[in-house]
C-alpha cells in the first residue's frame, strides 16, 4: 500500500481556508499533553501534522480541533480512560492509519466511552479507533487484500454516518467515500490495489415465440435499474420486428457486461402474423331453386367475403380477403385474396327411357311425334296436353300446354269430329332432343 499517495488525496480533499488550530498549534499540544505514560511527537511538514510514538494511560482528553487545510496523519499508539481519549473538532481530517491506534481502555461498568468524540472529520485508514461509538469515516482492515471488486465495500467498515467503496477514477484504483450528508465526499488513491469491473449479466429477450393478438405484448426483457437500462422497443402491439437497447448505468470504468464488454446491446425480438386458415366452398352441388342461395364459405372476423351469394344458373367466383394484413396472414405465408369458384347448375332432364333413338316417327297413343328439318312436330294433340322438350344435356327449350299460346307453331283441324292440335316446335340444331308429353317420355332425333 502507498500510504503517502493515499494521504496526500485525502489531504487534496479537505485543502480548504483554514479558521481553526495551525499544524504549528496542533504540534504543541499533541506534545505538551502531560497526562498518560510515554510521549508523543508531532512533525509538521506544511499544513499536514503526522504524529508517533506512543502514550498509555491518558485521564484527560487530547483536544484537537483542526484548521480548515489541516491534516492530521495519526500513526501513534494512544490510549486512556478519559471520555472520550480524543475530542476532535474543526473541519479538517484526522487520518488514522496503519500503525496507528486511538483506544478507551475504561474497564468500569456500563457501555464504554467512545475513544473519540467525532464532532470533527474523522477517517481511519488502517488504524483502529475502539470502541467505534463516535463513527468513523473509513475503516480498511485487512491492507494484506490488493485486490476489489468495484462498488463493493470489502474490507472497509464505514460507521453509520458514511459510505466508502472501492472504485476506478481517473484512471485510478482506490476508495470513494462520502458522509451522510453529502458535505465530505472524496476518492482516495490506494497504490498497489487493484479494483476489478463489476460484471453485469447480460438481458435476453425471454419472449421468443410471440403472436399477434391485438393487445400490448412485452418483450420479456428483465429490468435492473441498478445496473442497465432499457430503451427502444420494450412492448409492441402489432406484428412486426422490434429492437430494445440494453445500455450499463454505472461507469464503464467500473462496469461490464459478463463477456467483458461494455457496448450497449441491441436486443432484437418479434412479433409474428396470427395464421388464419383458408376457407374454402362447402355447398359443391347447388342447382336452381328460384331463390337465393350461398356458396357455404365459412365466416371469420378475419376477413371478408364477397361473390358467395347468387339465384340464377350460372358459375361464380366468391373473393376471400384478408382484413388486416399487417397483422394476419394465411396458413401458408400468403396475404393475397382468394378466388373461389361455384356453381348453380339446372335442373336435371327426367331420364328418357331405352328408345331406338333414330326412329324418325314414335306413336304416344293417337299422338304422333314427327320430326322433320330443324324442328319436331307433334299430332293428334287433345287440348290442354303439356308438352316439354329437352336438349340431352337437359336444358328446356319448350313447355306449354295445348291450346294456349306457344312460341312455335300451332295449328287446330277437325280429325273425326273432334278438335285436334298440331304443334311444330323448332329447334336450333340437328340431334337428339328429349320430348316429354304430359306423362310419356319419348327421344327423337332432329336430322
Amino acid at each position: 500500500m502507498n500510504t503517502p499517495k493515499l494521504i496526500a488525496t485525502f489531504l487534496a480533499v479537505f485543502a480548504i481556508t483554514s479558521y481553526a488550530a495551525t499544524a504549528e498549534q496542533l504540534k504543541t499540544t499533541i506534545e505538551g499533553l502531560s497526562s498518560g505514560t510515554g510521549s508523543l511527537a508531532a512533525a509538521v511538514d506544511g499544513n499536514t501534522v503526522t504524529v508517533t510514538g506512543t502514550k498509555t494511560g491518558v485521564t484527560s482528553a487530547l483536544s484537537l480541533n483542526i484548521d480548515n487545510g489541516v491534516s492530521v496523519i495519526w500513526e501513534a499508539n494512544f490510549s486512556g480512560t478519559s471520555s472520550p481519549v480524543i475530542n476532535l473538532s474543526g473541519e479538517g481530517p484526522l487520518i488514522v492509519i496503519t500503525g496507528g491506534q486511538v483506544r478507551n481502555t475504561y474497564s468500569g461498568g456500563g457501555t464504554p466511552p467512545a475513544a473519540l468524540s467525532n464532532n470533527g472529520t474523522l477517517i481511519i485508514l488502517g488504524g483502529t479507533v475502539t470502541p467505534l461509538l463516535g463513527g468513523a469515516a473509513i475503516r480498511w482492515d485487512n491492507t494484506s487484500v490488493t485486490t476489489y471488486t468495484a462498488f463493493t465495500s470489502d474490507n472497509l467498515i464505514p460507521a453509520n454516518t458514511w459510505n466508502a467503496v472501492w472504485l476506478n477514477k481517473d484512471g485510478k484504483a482506490g476508495i470513494d467515500y462520502a458522509n451522510a450528508s453529502g458535505t465530505i465526499t472524496g476518492f482516495a488513491e490506494v497504490s498497489g490495489v487493484t479494483v476489478n469491473k463489476v460484471q453485469i449479466a447480460k438481458p435476453e429477450v425471454a419472449n421468443t415465440s410471440l403472436v399477434y393478438t391485438g393487445s400490448e405484448q412485452s418483450a420479456g426483457i428483465a429490468e435492473n435499474n441498478e445496473a442497465y437500462t432499457i430503451t427502444g422497443d420494450k412492448e409492441a402491439r402489432n406484428a412486426g420486428n422490434y429492437t430494445a437497447t440494453a445500455s450499463l448505468v454505472l461507469d464503464k470504468d467500473n462496469s461490464e457486461w459478463s463477456d467483458g464488454t461494455d457496448d450497449d446491446l441491441s436486443l432484437l425480438w418479434a412479433i409474428a402474423k396470427a395464421k388464419i386458415a383458408k376457407p374454402s366452398v362447402t355447398n359443391t352441388n347447388l342447382v336452381y331453386t328460384g331463390s337465393k342461395q350461398s356458396a357455404g364459405i365459412a365466416a371469420n372476423a378475419a376477413y371478408t367475403v364477397t361473390g358467395d351469394k347468387g339465384t340464377d344458373v350460372n358459375s361464380y367466383t366468391a373473393t376471400i380477403a384478408l382484413n388486416d394484413k399487417a397483422n394476419h396472414e394465411w396458413t401458408d405465408g400468403t396475404t393475397a385474396d382468394l378466388t373461389l369458384p361455384w356453381a348453380i347448375a339446372t335442373q336435371p332432364a327426367p331420364p328418357a327411357p331405352p328408345i331406338d333413338p333414330i326412329l324418325p316417327q314414335i306413336a304416344a297413343g293417337n299422338i304422333r311425334v314427327q320430326p322433320t328439318a330443324n324442328a319436331i312436330t307433334l299430332e293428334n294433340l287433345p287440348k290442354n296436353t303439356k308438352v316439354q322438350v329437352y336438349t340431352l344435356q337437359g336444358k328446356q327449350i319448350h313447355s306449354a300446354n295445348s291450346g294456349n299460346n306457344h312460341p312455335a307453331d300451332v295449328r287446330q283441324r277437325e280429325s273425326s269430329g273432334e278438335a285436334s292440335q298440331i304443334l311444330k316446335i323448332q329447334v336450333q340444331t340437328k340431334g337428339i332432343y328429349v320430348v316429354k308429353i304430359n306423362n310419356q317420355t319419348l327421344r327423337v332425333v332432329v336430322r
